[in-house]
């Protein structure tokens, strides 16, 4: 008989599996919209690779225990399948786990692109060695570890159950695509701060400038209105598309590193230390936030929308309230008391 905590950890992924399926899918639907605009930059070619792999990775994740052979002497709870649909589970989850991979080549794409301001076609080869990259070590792997049967029953769902090679094929390449975003994200936050240094002193000089013209003018007894009108946009708070492109990238390396990091890092610990126990805790943590790559992949990819979507309402409502100001006041609209609109309202 299952316990609480086993029956947990089979049905907490499909829910969190479900999640990043649903994300990811969404991600290519919306590149799919507009292929012909989408795939002419990298960044869109980039996020259709992670959301095309995470699709059926998360798949993987979703199907959890039902895979595995309902005969097997250590068959978990929920195990209703045979040894072609382990080995179907496990062969696809292996030739998409360089999925995550992508998060590397999109940090290096950020960096590109902000802190050596490469154009679209200078990236192109580096990024299509990515794709290449990501392919070829997919396949290779897979077949490998299904001809030489390395894949099997590891509990939670089909997988490599070779510690070795899965060590060499997946947790080596995770610390290395680890490393790179690091590596990547640090040179873009070094350029992102030092913009924001110089932006911040222009516009505090701007500021005392305007100030000091304006001063001058009513030491004079006349009006400065375009300082006046300076010292208003500069202390009005605008959007930095640095900032915007900066924030962009970190939020995809953090959801690399808090989906990613826990699992390869006890996975790095068991291969040192086969005896170890993982405490229910980290069991747990890890089935909620390992399948959610796609997940917060998709709340990323579709912030900027949100955003403008937001900057467009705010400014529309500027631009009524601006005008109900300067509009005379018998055109006004008048509030109403009583009647049906005070009911309705309550």
């Amino acid at each position: 008989m299952a316990t609480p905590l086993e029956k947990s950890l089979v049905l907490v992924p499909k829910f969190t599996g479900g999640l990043s399926m649903i994300g990811s899918c969404l991600i290519c639907w919306t590149i799919l919209k507009d292929p012909r605009a989408n795939f002419r930059k990298s960044y869109h070619r980039l996020m259709f690779g992670i959301g095309f792999g995470d699709v059926f990775y998360s798949l993987t994740m979703f199907l959890s225990t039902w895979p595995i052979p309902k005969d097997d002497p250590n068959a978990p709870w929920l195990a209703s399948g045979n040894e072609a649909t382990c080995l179907a589970q496990g062969f696809v989850q292996v030739l998409f786990a360089p999925t995550p991979y992508y998060n590397a080549f999109l940090g290096i794409y950020y960096a590109s692109v902000v802190v050596y301001s490469w154009p679209e076609t200078r990236i192109f080869p580096y990024e299509m060695t990515g794709h290449a990259v990501a392919l070829i070590f997919g396949v290779t792997t897979s077949i490998i570890a299904l001809v030489q049967g390395k894949i099997g029953n590891a509990v939670r769902w089909c997988t490599l159950i070779d510690i070795h090679f899965a060590l060499l094929a997946t947790v080596l390449w995770q610390w290395v695509a680890c490393i790179v975003l690091v590596v990547s994200m640090t040179f873009l936050w070094w350029k992102a701060s030092g913009q924001f240094r110089r932006t911040q002193r222009y516009g505090e000089a701007a500021i005392r400038k305007s100030q000091a013209q304006d001063h001058a003018a009513s030491a004079t007894g006349g009006s400065n209105t375009m300082s006046s009108s300076t010292t208003e946009n500069r202390s009005t708070p605008t959007t930095n598309p640095m900032q915007l492109i900066t924030t962009q990238a970190f939020l995809y390396a953090a959801a690399y590193f808090v989906t990613q990091v826990p699992s390869f890092i006890w996975t790095a610990a068991y291969y040192i230390n086969p005896q170890l126990e993982t405490p229910a805790w980290i069991q747990l943590f890890i089935v909620i936030a390992y399948p959610l790559q796609g997940f917060w992949n998709c709340l990323i990819y579709f912030r900027p929308r949100y955003l403008q979507h937001q900057q467009r309402k705010r400014q529309e409502m500027a631009r009524s309230t601006k005008a109900s100001e300067g509009m005379p006041s018998q055109f006004q609209p008048q509030p109403q008391t009583g009647g049906h609109d005070e009911v309705e309202g309550q």
